[in-house]
């Protein structure tokens, strides 16, 4: 049994914490066995800008006839605890193989091919108006300022919403004899050019390999708008960027560097 010191809440009795994968200020993970499962339990510490766990259930439940993430076995929502099914496979690495490119351009055009009821999902940048609001008008930088016309101006469009991740950064990605998402913390409604987007910037892609998933997610070589693309990638970063400023990790070390790597990209 691992030590720790979270309340397990009403599952005191049916869960033994086996391991420790993460702990950072918002959330911690752990391995356990769960009636006498292997299983993942995370522990949600904060929840400023997540998805609350009654809606990462829902999501979870509806999206699991498309096979798209591991199975939602449990929560409990006083202790803000949620137990899931563990998945023995591989986070996603930069340099990816075709075929996993392949793979996940499939998974993520059925994630947004997917029918389920919208209307009880966040639109996108309400959930960036939240960031916004945390940092307060008074102390924007001009990143922050420079953010909020941009963001104004390529969410603009309602007519493509589709339901999306809105976090594919590589650990949110596991790979089996199946692609899995992780993690739907920030998961609602945005134009499916942001996942895409998003996941470009984690890789780390030659030209061909980029059209080539691009081609895999489309299937047909000019579908998609490489212009508009080109913004959402920019959008994703200054996403970024406000996230960090906003959960005022600017000053913590594990995100201190990339902070100031997009202060520098995006001024």
């Amino acid at each position: 049994m691992h030590n720790h010191t979270i309340n397990l809440g009403k599952f005191k009795r049916d869960l033994t914490i086996t391991s420790i994968l993460q702990k950072t200020k918002f959330s911690e993970v752990y391995t356990c066995r769960f009636h006498n499962m292997d299983a993942i339990l995370k522990f949600k510490k904060h929840n400023l800008f997540e998805n609350n766990i009654d809606l990462e259930q829902s999501i979870h439940r509806k999206l699991a006839p498309y096979n798209l993430t591991p199975e939602f076995l449990d929560h409990d929502k006083e202790a803000n605890l949620v137990i899931y099914e563990k998945i023995d496979g591989t986070s996603m690495a930069p340099h990816p193989n075709k075929k996993i490119l392949y793979d996940i351009a499939l998974k993520l055009q059925d994630l947004h091919s997917t029918k389920i009821d919208n209307y009880e999902y966040e639109l996108f940048e309400e959930k960036i108006e939240k960031y916004f609001l945390t940092i307060g008008e008074q102390a924007l930088d001009s990143v922050s300022k420079n953010a909020k016309s941009f963001i104004k101006k390529v969410t603009a469009d309602k007519s493509k919403l589709v339901f999306c991740h809105n976090d594919l950064n590589l650990s949110n990605i596991i790979y089996t004899d199946n692609i899995y998402f992780i993690d739907w913390d920030y998961a609602g409604l945005n134009h499916p050019y942001y996942d895409i987007a998003t996941l470009l910037n984690a890789l780390d892609l030659s030209q061909d390999e980029e059209k080539y998933f691009l081609n895999s997610y489309t299937g047909t070589h000019n579908a998609m708008d490489l212009d508009v693309l080109d913004s959402f990638k920019k959008l994703a970063l200054y996403v970024e960027y406000l996230w960090i400023v906003a959960t005022a990790s600017n000053e913590d070390e594990k995100y201190r560097d990339r902070y100031l790597e997009l202060k520098k990209r995006l001024q």
